[in-house]
């Protein structure tokens, strides 16, 4: 599990709490669901179907792409259906060293193209909307056992920069057991 960003939908809708579930076989790496609050109430979600992040193993040249999505049916409750359907293209399109203040890693770089579209239906309305499709690109460097990318850039599909991640130390460890440093 991965903790995830707090997001609102509307204003009316507030999403906190978010763990992202993965899992990771020797063949596949991915999104299986999250949990979250949605205005306070505990809330799982199953991505149906699964968000494949990578197919493995990677090598160079490799090329693949998945389909995955989920839904919130909360008319029951608070009046709104909320569904995603995702499309993710993968390429890995490099490899090389990467150097970084946590160290120097022999990597793949995957280029991932993600186009999502929303759809609201809000019940006291009786009115819904798709919004048009939004193409984002994730660059990441990947090492050898490493988990999670050693770097990854986000942009917009114009190539606007919106997020920069890179792996500078050890995870903590909160496991609360003192490990004797």
């Amino acid at each position: 599990a991965v903790r995830g960003p707090s997001f609102g939908l509307g204003g009316q809708v507030n999403i906190s709490d978010v763990y992202n579930f993965f899992y990771n076989s020797s063949s596949v790496y991915k999104q299986i669901g999250f949990g979250a609050s949605v205005n306070g109430a505990p809330l799982p979600v199953i991505y149906s179907p699964h968000d494949v992040v990578y197919n493995l193993p990677l090598n160079f040249g490799d090329a693949d792409s998945s389909t995955s999505g989920y839904e919130l049916d909360l008319t029951s409750t608070i009046g709104l259906y909320y569904k995603v359907n995702r499309t993710r293209q993968n390429l890995v399109d490099g490899w090389g060293s990467l150097t970084t203040p946590f160290g120097t890693f022999d990597v793949l770089r995957v280029l991932t193209t993600i186009g999502e579209r929303d759809s609201v239906y809000i019940d006291s309305l009786g009115f819904g909307f798709s919004t048009p499709v939004i193409t984002t690109k994730e660059y990441k460097w990947l090492g050898i056992g490493q988990g999670i990318p050693l770097l990854q850039i986000n942009t917009t599909n114009n190539n606007v920069v919106t997020q920069i991640t890179y792996r500078d130390s050890l995870p903590s460890s909160s496991s609360g057991i003192n490990d004797g440093v």
